[in-house]
């Protein structure tokens, strides 16, 4: 060996050394290939399981935002059931993807796609029947367990394909132990390699001493530099701190282990927190301490499955300060995995100004809404090219249009044809100089309905400045009807004015009648005159009459009550029976003087009506006079009722109706009394059922009888 020159060797072990190197990179490249692989099926399963879970998580989210909906008819609960639906196809059609390479998914997919499809129709069709107001069917729908059953299924089939990844994650988790442990061992070889090239390197070391001065004199240079980067450093992050601090901008880093935050000051500030725990790592129950207590829970169990399923995170909640006061905080995060853990990483805004202002602006519109709804005329908005943008209901049924129909269409829409051109000008002029104007103020203007009728109107205009331009709320009144009011006063007054000249010619001759008037009252009141005296008179005689006739009447009911009294047991029946006969006429001749006298006096006293029972009168009457008579005719009376009248002269009246009835009936065979249907005429000329009182009434009839005597044969009908 000695022939062989250092040179020699050197190369020679040169040679050697890369040969080893080589082998050993070699190895070290299969074993870190292999390794890699291992990996990256590992990393494979892993997104795996997590997708499973997220399908699991969006089909859940489904299900509740559903039931949040059905239980409140809220659509702010059909938030998280409306965002699965928009994610669950796109996750599945991942899964899809992610499997479509093995050989245990893909039939397992299939079906758990259709499953997915079946809960999603299922939970619509629910929202769809509380949405057309079936809620009762929706709640049994519930009730019957169908989205229930399908959920089941669809977890218990994802746990199937769940546990094959786990069980293929554990095998590739051992694979990946002894690759590494592979890998290490070559690792170590290729250090003893190395050291062995430490030992040539030595060669070197003096060469590498010459070019040292040359790097030092560079890294010199570059440290300059970097000091220089270091300084623009920290005036970027003081540019960073002002710009959250002006934007109310916050940001955290959040140790998914440890629990920790890292918050910048701003975020300490959004929070209410210390400022001296900026950039401090702090326990995240400071923050939980600040956030409102609805909100404590919801938040907590969105952290966690952010971090535990490397979901991004984005929640908006209050917070509490320490004076009582509150914020609306918007955090937005990613979590990412670094050295073996999970952080979550990201932003805080401050927008309880944006709540406040929107809250604002929905009162403001409630308000403005309410009060274009409660308007007395139609209301419509348009805007500069003259499109509805707002209607109330008033225009609804005004030109029968609905909202939906009007809003976006030009308001020509509402104007007939043959004004549309003058429209334009109109609206023209006013666009170049908008102004308020009154209703009915210069125009005569005419509407025109969905059915094509037209109508007049007055229209009031109110410019509206906004930020989108300028609006133009017009107030439009059907005046259709004052319309036809004055055209109808018009007539009117053309009619005063002719009556106005008849009256004049008509009061001329009532001056003259009016003369003619005061001759005939002059008449009339000596006409009076002698009736007064006529009435004197007979009032004079009736007095005398019923004097006359009562002295010799009281002396046949004295003697007739004595014959009764101390005779009886000498008279046999028939004298009895004569007796009573002239007693009950002379009583009936006394109650007849009686309203003889009554009736002289009818001029100068009122009729003293009461109410009399007409059946018992009648009936009374029939037996007194059928007592005395041989021959009794059959009577038929039916019922008469009650009846308002003077009982006197209501009596005289049935005595005089029946007794010539029984007069004029006496000389027929089986003679019949009936009462039947007999009609008056009044003063006026008309006719009318005479009543059974009308004898006694002040109608201004003409009585007829109301009984009529007939034959067995003789037909005859009624009641008066």
């Amino acid at each position: 060996m000695q022939h062989i020159s250092l040179r020699s060797k050197l190369y020679l072990g040169f040679l050697a050394a890369a040969l080893l190197i080589g082998a050993s990179l070699y190895l070290q490249f299969l074993s870190t290939n292999s390794y890699i692989d291992t990996s990256l099926q590992v990393q494979r399963t892993r997104k795996l399981l997590v997708q499973f879970e997220t399908v699991i998580s969006l089909t859940k989210d489904a299900e509740t935002g559903e039931r949040g909906y059905i239980i409140t008819r809220q659509e702010r609960f059909l938030e998280p059931f409306e965002r699965a639906l928009r994610n669950l196809n796109r996750e599945m059609e991942d899964l899809k993807k992610m499997t479509a390479a093995t050989s245990f998914h893909p039939p397992r997919v299939q079906q758990l796609d259709k499953l997915v499809q079946r809960q999603i129709a299922v939970l619509t069709g629910n929202v769809v029947l509380v949405r057309s107001g079936r809620f009762g069917e929706a709640a049994q729908n519930v009730a019957a367990g169908e989205g229930k059953r399908v959920l089941d299924a669809i977890r218990q089939l994802v746990g199937q394909m769940q546990g094959h990844e786990k069980a293929r994650l554990a095998l590739l988790l051992r694979q990946r132990e002894s690759k590494a442990r592979l890998n290490g061992l070559i690792n170590s070889i290729s250090v003893a390699v190395l050291a062995m090239m430490f030992m040539l390197g030595m060669y070197t070391i003096l060469r590498d001493l010459r070019r040292r001065e040359r790097l030092e004199r560079e890294l010199t240079f570059k440290n300059g530099q970097l000091e220089e980067l270091n300084a623009a450093q920290q005036h970027l992050l003081g540019l960073l701190e002002e710009a959250q601090e002006i934007g109310r901008l916050g940001s955290f880093t959040l140790d998914g282990t440890s629990k920790l935050f890292t918050a910048s000051l701003q975020n300490c500030l959004n929070y209410g927190l210390d400022p001296a725990i900026a950039g401090v790592p702090s326990p995240i129950s400071l923050l939980f301490e600040r956030l409102h207590p609805q909100d404590r829970q919801r938040v907590r169990q969105a952290v966690e499955a952010s971090l535990q399923h490397l979901v991004p995170y984005r929640q908006e909640y209050r917070i509490v300060l320490p004076d009582g006061g509150e914020k609306h905080i918007l955090v937005r995060g990613r979590p990412m995995e670094a050295g073996g853990k999970v952080y979550l990483r990201g932003t805080t805004l401050d927008n309880t100004e944006q709540k406040q202002a929107e809250a604002e602006l929905r009162a403001s519109e409630t308000r403005f809404r309410a009060l274009l709804e409660s308007a007395p005329d139609a209301m419509i908005i348009t805007d500069e090219g003259s499109h509805v943008q707002l209607v109330n209901a008033q225009a609804e049924r005004l030109f029968g249009y609905t909202r939906a129909e009007l809003v976006g269409q030009p308001v020509e829409t509402l104007i007939p044809a043959a004004l549309g051109s003058r429209h334009r000008q109109h609206r023209a002029a006013y666009a170049a100089a908008p102004k308020v104007r009154g209703m009915g103020v210069g125009l005569d203007l005419k509407g025109v309905r969905k059915d094509g009728t037209e109508f007049p109107v007055e229209i009031s205009l109110s410019p509206i400045q906004t930020g989108e331009g300028l609006l133009v709320a017009a107030a439009i009144r059907d005046v259709s009807e004052r319309k036809r009011y004055e055209a109808r006063l018009e007539q009117l007054n053309q009619q005063l004015q002719v009556t106005n000249a008849e009256l004049a010619a008509n009061v001329e001759e009532l001056a003259a009648a009016g003369e003619k008037i005061q001759e005939y009252s002059e008449q009339l009141e000596s006409k009076n005159g002698q009736l007064q005296r006529s009435n004197g008179d007979l009032e004079a005689f009736s007095y005398s009459i019923s004097h006359d006739l009562k002295s010799p009447l009281r002396s046949v009911l004295s003697f007739a009550g004595i014959l009764q009294d101390e005779y009886a047991d000498q008279l046999d029946d028939e004298a009895r029976r004569l007796i009573g006969i002239v007693v009950r006429n002379a009583r009936f001749m006394n109650e007849l003087i009686e309203a003889l006298l009554q009736f002289a006096r009818l001029g100068r006293t009122a009729v003293r009506k009461e109410s009399v029972n007409m059946d018992k009168m009648v009936h009374g009457l029939v037996a007194e006079l059928l007592a005395d008579r041989d021959t009794k005719p059959v009577v038929t009376v039916g019922p008469l009722g009650v009846a308002r009248a003077d009982h006197q002269l209501i009596r005289q009246v049935w005595q005089n109706l029946l007794s010539n009835a029984l007069k004029f009936s006496a000389a027929k065979p089986d003679p019949r009394i009936e009462r039947y249907i007999t009609y008056a005429t009044t003063a006026s000329g008309s006719t009318r059922p005479t009543p059974a009182n009308c004898s006694a009434c002040s109608n201004g009839c003409i009585p007829q009888s109301s009984f009529r005597a007939r034959a067995s044969a003789w037909p005859f009908a009624g009641a008066s």
